[in-house]
Formats: structure tokens, C-alpha cells, sequence
């Protein structure tokens, strides 16, 4: 009774100390602490079985067995809580309780009934140590030359135990694999936590210390027998190992709670800088002189370090709007290649990514590499987060489904925190930008609109005031040619009247533009119409040597509006399109007909120089065709008819060289729709 007695205050301290573990693993910021209270739970087997050795001898035996066996058990689990490799994979910890600790507890047992069998001694270290260090080499492959060292040493430790054994000194067997069972614990958790904390410094010292209690112990029995050295004093780095890793697990709930209370305060700043963008955004300034501002805000308030913003301008072609982290060889080159991307690119790489938020695409470098990308210099060990080269885009798209752009971030400063979460607020300015961006585009056409309306008041009243003079002029004309006799006066007078019913066409197309007129609706099948309008134009295209490349949605819905009007429109954009491509060497032409939303889509596209204004590609008498070759009525014709239409219509300049016209029209259901809400 009196030994338990002795023995009852340690034992209560260590109940203690396990129910402190129990209560701090939910807090915890370690896997490793569930492991932990498996090796504190066999310290107390280890302490409850003391008390009960003295008696028999079978008694002694066997609490000896279970004394050293809850100690040698404790030092394998505590072992393998230091190794993350075995703490994330349940497989593998498994079988490093099948190689290493079933072995070393087959020795305990032998050693503690005195089994004098050395071939089990030998056939169990080697399999504890020889299979350990084999676990560690296949679950880490690239181990750096520290780690190799100790590797060394520890199999030659490992080495002298096996040759003691053939030596029947099997007590130095069970004495190497207690010190080397509580030493690698200390090397373990000072790589785990790499710090210089009290409690990463205590436990590391403590493991160290219990480590070598049992070759100081056995060389005190040796050399000093007589020494009465209190057996407690062999018991005080077990504590310091529990206080430590206790005082540890403080330390890290106290660092997450800073490290939380850091990430919070970050993030209030991110989302006043982004708010304060997204305000100026909103009281109309120039959303492309906003984003050098926003890429500095991003690389600032974000998890990334670069970051480059792409935009559209006016002529179709994507320009590098603002950027940030880039050095001047990278923006320079940036800015070169950029130029021979499009948003259909844009599109198309967003579409391979792999989707990270709701609108954020992760694209490899492989993905990339035709593009020929600017790549970062920054390397990444391999993670399955991040890869050198991986970019991640964020493409601007308004709520009307069209590319404008994108944002493009790449050298994460954590490359765990490339998430969802990271990204929504990145998502969220991206939204902010390209409604702006869009909303600059619905202005420009606007104002055009605006203008080509006034326009044609102007040209209405001002074709109604020509109409007279010309009407007398070509009357009194045919009047004079009856009565001069002479032919060459007559011709004069022939050429007189050609004039003037040239100037009667080009003003009857101004009233056209200027006019409003009553449209013949119906529901039109497109497909027939674009077929019907490319064969008017089949020989012109022929005898221009232009390649016709067609590509129409099968099952086209119908849309409403006039038929002669629509072979009209169809008609003078392919002329047009013939027109700018008579010096061209590869002429190709390509009409698309499709389905975008609730809109039929029709896009002419051509291998022409392009427009050298857009801005006034739709304005009345703007041509660049050489004098005398048209009157630059032809798109106003065309600007006037689609609006007629209820649609919409703009142009747009290619890259490296071409034009597109684009004409999109309300489908049938869709137009019923407004009219029956107007």
C-alpha cells in the first residue's frame, strides 16, 4: 500500500495533466494533440504499474512488463506525432505501428520475462529500425543532409543494439530503443514548431532529458552503485515534456487569435480601399484611369504580389490598363504581347481554367504557354496549391455575359490561401470594373445616337430645302434640251439632268436616314434572308476572288421585322465589306449567325484594313473610300434601319488586321415582350 501511496501524487498530476489535454484539443491548432494524449494516457499505465512490481515474482514480471511496455509505447506514439507525413496519413501511421512499435514491444516483452532467444532480439530491431528508417525515406524522398545524418546515426545506434544482442545483452537493447525513443521526439517538435517560444524550448529540452535519463541511469548504476539518488528526480523531464507542450497549445491559440485579429484587420482595410474604388467607380470616373489604383490596392490588401489589369479600347484590340508587381521588363514585354491577344482568348482560356470562385479560372503554365505569358521569376516548392507558372484570371464580365477584359494575379505571398475566399473580393471589384467599363460603352453609343439623330433632323429639313431648286433645275433642263438644237449643248444639258437625279438619290437616302419610317413587320426566318441577300451578292464576290466563309445556328427563332429592309441591311454591309477589301491580298469574308441570350446575333467579318475612325464609322458622308466611289451613307442607311428594328449595331477593328460588324436584333417572344410592356 505504501508504494501506491508514494506513487499517488504523480499520478494524480498526471490525471490532471491528461484532462488538460483532453479539454485543449477541441482548441487546438495541431493534429498531432489527439496522438499526444495516446502517449500521456501509457505515461499514466506507465506510473500505475510501478506501485504493484513489489511481491512475487511472477507479479514482478508482469507490472514490469507493463511498466516499460506503457513507456516504450508512449515514446513510438510520441515519435510519431512529430512526423506530419504519419499524422495526415492513417495508412501510413498504421504501418509505422506495425514496423516500429509491435517490434519494439515484442523486445520489452521478451526482455521483461527474460526470453533468452537472441534471433528475436535481433529479427525485432531490425525490423524497428531498418523499417522505420524506410517509412521515413518513402514518406519524405527528399530529405536535406541533416536529415540524412541522423538517419546515419540513428541506424548505427541501432546497429550496436543488434550486435549486443548476439552478446545476450538484451537490457541494452530495450535502453537504446527508450533513448532513442524519447530523443527523436525533441528533434521532431523543434522542427514542427520553428520558434523560440517558452513552451517549443521547454519540451524540446525536456524530451531531450528524459532521453538521456536511461544511458545516465545506467551509467550511474555502473560507476556510482552506492549513490542514493531520489527516484523521482529521474521523473522531472516528463513534466517539463507536459507543461511544455500545454504552455505550446496556449502559444498557438494565442498566435491564431493574432494571426485572426491581423487577417480581420487587413481585410477592413481591403474592403475600404475596394469600397473607395468601387464609390469612384460609381460617381462616373474613367474606370481606365482607376485601374493602376486598383491593381496597387489589390497587391497591397491581397494574398497576391503581381497583378495586371487588360482591357479592350475602342478599336477591339486588349491594352494593359494598370499593373502592379511587375518590373519594367516584365511591363514592357507585357505590353507587346497583349496586343496580340483578344478577349475571344480570354474567353477561351477562362473556359480551360479551373474554376477556383464563381468567377476566377486557375490556368497552368501549360495552358498559357501558347500565348507566350510574361512569367514570374518566383519558384514554388511543390505544394498541391500552387505551381510556378500558374496564373489565375478573373475575367471582366458585365451582367450582359460580354468579355471586356480580365484581371490576371499570380505570386501568392501563402499558397494556401489561394481561395474561394481570397478571391470573392477580387471577383467583386472585377464586376464593379467591367459594369463601368460597359457603362462608358452604352454612353459612347448613346451620345453617338444622339448625334446621328440630330443629324438627321438636320439632313431631313435640309434634303426637303434641296428638293425644290433641284426639282426646277432638272424641269427647266429637259424644258431647254427641246429647244436648243445643237447636239453639244445638248449633251451639256444630258449631263445637267444625270446630276440631278444623282443629287435626287443621295437625298432620297438622307431622308431615308433622317426619316422614320413605317416597317412591313412580320416574323422573319434570318437563315433564308442572309442566304437570299449572299446570292445578290454571289458574283461580285466571286469576281472579286473572296473567299465566302458562312457559319449559321441550325434552328434559327425568328425575329420581327421587315424583310426588304433586312436584304437591304445584309446587303450593303457585304458590299461594304467588298469594297475595303479590294486591296487585299488574302481576302476572306465570314458571316456568323447565331443565338446570344435573348438576341439573334449577326457578325460580318472581314480581312480589310478596318475602320480608321470607329467612333464615326456610322456617321452620315464618313467614308474612306477614294472620292468619287461612294457617298458614306451606307452604314448610316444600315445604323438607321437596324434601330427601326428595335436592335443594336456596332462595329470593331481586329486584331492584327480586319473588321467586324455586328448587328443584334430582339427575338420574336423577346420583342413581343417589350412591346406589350411599352
Amino acid at each position: 500500500m505504501a508504494p501506491l501511496l508514494d506513487k499517488l501524487p504523480t499520478i494524480l498530476v498526471l490525471c490532471a495533466l491528461l484532462g488538460i489535454f483532453v479539454s485543449l484539443r477541441k482548441h487546438a491548432m495541431s493534429h498531432s494533440v489527439g496522438l499526444w494524449i495516446v502517449g500521456w494516457a501509457f505515461i499514466l499505465v506507465h506510473f500505475v504499474a510501478q506501485p504493484f512490481e513489489n511481491g512475487p515474482e511472477w507479479r514482478q514480471d508482469l507490472f514490469g512488463a507493463i511498466d516499460v511496455c506503457g513507456l516504450l509505447l508512449s515514446a513510438v506514439v510520441f515519435t510519431a506525432s512529430m512526423i506530419p507525413a504519419l499524422v495526415e496519413d492513417r495508412r501510413r501511421l498504421r504501418l509505422y505501428y506495425a514496423l516500429v512499435g509491435a517490434p519494439a514491444f515484442a523486445i520489452v516483452l521478451a526482455a521483461s520475462f527474460s526470453a533468452d532467444r537472441p534471433w528475436l532480439y535481433v529479427v525485432c530491431l531490425g525490423v524497428s529500425f531498418f523499417g522505420g528508417a524506410t517509412l521515413v525515406v518513402r514518406a519524405k524522398p527528399k530529405l536535406a543532409r541533416s536529415g540524412w545524418t541522423g538517419l546515419a546515426t540513428l541506424l548505427a545506434v541501432g546497429s550496436w543494439a543488434i550486435a549486443e544482442c548476439f552478446r545476450h545483452a538484451y537490457d541494452h537493447a530495450v535502453l537504446v530503443l527508450l533513448a532513442t525513443g524519447f530523443a527523436l521526439p525533441a528533434i521532431g517538435f523543434a522542427r514542427m514548431y520553428r520558434r523560440w517560444s517558452p513552451g517549443v524550448v521547454t519540451t524540446t529540452a525536456g524530451f531531450l532529458f528524459w532521453g538521456s535519463v536511461f544511458p545516465a541511469g545506467a551509467l550511474a548504476d555502473r560507476f556510482f552503485p552506492s549513490a542514493n539518488l531520489n527516484p523521482e528526480l529521474w521523473n522531472v523531464p516528463k513534466f517539463f515534456v507536459a507543461f511544455g507542450m500545454i504552455l505550446t497549445m496556449l502559444e498557438d491559440k494565442s498566435l491564431s487569435l493574432e494571426s485572426a485579429r491581423r487577417r480581420e484587420h487587413e481585410a477592413n482595410q481591403q474592403m475600404q480601399r475596394f469600397a473607395h474604388i468601387t464609390s469612384q467607380l460609381l460617381l462616373g470616373a474613367d474606370p481606365r484611369q482607376v485601374c493602376g489604383e486598383i491593381a496597387d490596392a489589390i497587391t497591397g490588401y491581397s494574398n497576391f504580389q503581381r497583378v495586371s489589369i487588360l482591357f479592350d479600347d475602342d478599336d477591339g484590340r486588349l491594352l494593359l490598363g494598370g499593373h502592379s508587381g511587375l518590373s519594367e521588363a516584365a511591363r514592357l514585354e507585357l505590353e507587346q504581347k497583349v496586343q496580340r491577344w483578344s478577349n475571344s482568348d480570354i474567353a477561351a482560356l477562362c473556359s480551360a481554367g479551373r474554376p477556383v470562385g464563381p468567377n476566377s479560372f486557375l490556368l497552368k503554365y501549360e495552358q498559357l504557354a501558347k500565348y507566350s505569358p510574361v512569367r514570374s521569376v518566383l519558384e514554388y516548392a511543390p505544394n498541391p496549391h500552387w505551381e510556378s507558372g500558374d496564373e489565375i484570371f478573373v475575367p471582366l464580365r458585365p451582367p450582359s455575359g460580354r468579355y471586356l477584359g480580365a484581371i490576371t494575379v499570380d505570386d501568392p505571398r501563402d499558397v494556401q490561401r489561394v481561395t474561394p475566399e481570397e478571391l470573392s473580393k477580387i471577383e467583386l471589384l472585377a464586376v464593379d470594373l467591367a459594369v463601368s467599363l460597359e457603362n462608358r460603352t452604352l454612353q459612347r453609343q448613346l451620345i453617338r445616337s444622339e448625334k446621328l439623330a440630330a443629324l438627321g433632323k438636320l439632313v431631313s429639313g435640309a434634303a426637303h430645302e434641296l428638293n425644290n431648286p433641284l426639282t426646277s433645275i432638272a424641269g427647266y433642263a429637259e424644258l431647254l434640251r427641246d429647244e436648243v438644237p445643237a447636239a453639244a449643248s445638248r449633251e451639256k444639258l444630258d449631263k445637267i439632268t444625270l446630276a440631278t437625279r444623282r443629287m435626287h438619290g443621295i437625298i432620297d437616302k438622307l431622308l431615308r436616314f433622317g426619316r422614320r419610317t413605317t416597317l412591313d413587320q412580320a416574323p422573319m426566318d434570318m437563315s433564308v434572308i442572309a442566304r437570299d441577300a449572299l446570292a445578290v451578292c454571289e458574283y461580285r464576290l466571286r469576281t472579286s476572288n473572296i473567299e465566302l466563309e458562312m457559319a449559321m445556328q441550325p434552328a434559327l427563332p425568328p425575329v420581327l421585322g421587315d424583310e426588304a429592309q433586312m436584304r437591304q441591311i445584309f446587303v450593303n454591309l457585304v458590299s461594304n465589306a467588298i469594297e475595303a477589301m479590294h486591296d487585299v491580298p488574302e481576302k476572306r469574308l465570314r458571316v456568323e449567325v447565331g443565338v446570344r441570350g435573348e438576341k439573334l446575333c449577326i457578325r460580318f467579318q472581314d480581312s480589310g484594313p478596318g475602320f480608321s475612325d470607329l467612333n464615326r464609322a456610322f456617321d452620315p458622308f464618313f467614308t474612306t473610300k477614294p472620292v468619287g466611289k461612294g457617298t458614306g451613307l451606307g452604314l448610316s442607311i444600315c445604323y438607321g434601319l437596324v434601330k427601326e428594328h428595335g436592335g443594336e449595331i456596332y462595329a470593331e477593328n481586329l486584331t492584327p488586321c480586319g473588321a467586324a460588324v455586328v448587328i443584334e436584333l430582339p427575338l420574336l417572344h423577346a420583342a413581343k415582350a417589350a412591346a406589350a410592356h411599352a
